[in-house]
């Protein structure tokens, strides 16, 4: 039973860390996205569209990392 439960808290632990890695690309997107409309306003183009039309899965930008707790 303890090797059981170590396997699914392995797989859970995995599961939290895919969706941290998700959340940061979400929130670097994010970024991307409000600088342009804050640069362009209504002229702005969509930074991640761009990014996946040029064969690239993330905006090519800078974002400060959030603190680990």
């Amino acid at each position: 039973m303890r090797d059981l439960l170590r396997a699914k808290l392995e797989d859970v632990d995995s599961r939290i860390e895919a969706m941290r890695k998700f959340r940061r690309s979400l929130a670097d997107h994010l970024a991307a996205c409000e600088r342009e409309l804050k640069k362009r306003g209504d002229a702005a183009r969509c930074p991640v569209v761009i990014e996946i039309s040029q064969g690239r899965d993330r905006p090519r930008t800078v974002v400060k990392k959030e603190k680990k707790r």
